[in-house]
């Protein structure tokens, strides 16, 4: 029923789905001023980090319905100067943006963990196992991400990301923001 998948910008239709998800629910949420007519290009919600990213994706009758943005330890990094001294410390990190579920789906415990014995877990959750998967895959010590304060900040904590950089504001957020890590554990078992 749930089937999850990594994609590249290359990947024009899953790309595309990308693009309108992200209107969709980022415009919806988080208040982003768009309009998202018939006319409304996709192209426009691109950024110059999607090219260099892999996407991470959940799909319900070829119907994305969840996706994080995973930016490698040798990319250019959505962001940076909220991550400057990690560099210079030599570790190598991914940073993951662009993490969501849809509305409906959101909080349902519908999908396989991969984790041995876990059991049903959320569609987020599963996306961010697949997202420590890759993490480790790339070489990755640490995921690094920056969430919105408050619900977001409760699931990402509750998954193990630990608070660096508490409740502050960006001029381009429409919501407070955290900064989190969390060091990379799952391994794939694909050698």
């Amino acid at each position: 029923m749930f089937k999850f998948c990594r994609f590249n910008s290359k990947n024009t239709s899953l790309y595309q789905q990308y693009l309108m998800f992200k209107a969709r629910v980022f415009a919806t949420e988080f208040g982003w001023n768009i309009s998202l007519s018939d006319s409304f290009p996709p192209s426009a919600l691109k950024d110059s980090y999607d090219d260099t990213s892999i996407f991470v994706g959940c799909f319900c009758k070829r119907e994305m319905i969840g996706v994080a943005r995973v930016s490698g330890p040798k990319e250019p990094k959505p962001y940076s100067q909220l991550y400057e001294g990690y560099d210079a410390l030599g570790c190598n990190f991914v940073v993951v943006t662009s993490v969501a579920v849809t509305p409906e789906y959101r909080g349902k415990k519908i999908a396989t963990s991969i984790e041995e014995g876990v059991g049903k877990v959320t569609i987020g959750r599963r996306i961010m196992e697949e997202v420590e998967l890759l993490s480790g895959e790339l070489g990755s010590e640490y995921q690094f991400l920056t969430a919105g304060y408050g619900r977001s900040e409760k699931f990402f904590c509750d998954l193990g990301f630990t608070i660096i950089r508490s409740k502050y504001d960006m001029d381009w957020a429409p919501v407070p923001l955290v900064d989190c890590v969390k060091p990379v554990k799952l391994k794939s078992k694909i050698k």
